[in-house]
């Protein structure tokens, strides 16, 4: 476990890294939390990104758009 807890480390220190150059110290948390938040949201949603993506395709087809298509209640 303790590998795997370095290799961990050492990932998220590599992307550190690679945003300093971009982003001032003040800044990581503006720019790293919601990229965390999402890349669990992400994670999360994974099992069901087709059928998801399915369901909006469906929802299109039927000719919903704009604000009526990401209003639709799925009860």
């Amino acid at each position: 476990m303790i590998n795997g807890h370095q290799e961990l480390v050492w990932f998220i220190r590599n992307i550190v890294n690679k945003l300093q150059g971009s982003y001032r110290p003040p800044q990581y948390r503006k720019v790293m939390l919601p990229m965390t938040v999402l890349h669990r949201l992400n994670c999360i949603l994974e099992p069901i990104n087709e059928t998801v993506l399915a369901e909006y395709k469906r929802l299109k087809d039927k000719g919903l758009k704009d604000n009526a298509l990401h209003t639709v209640s799925f009860t």
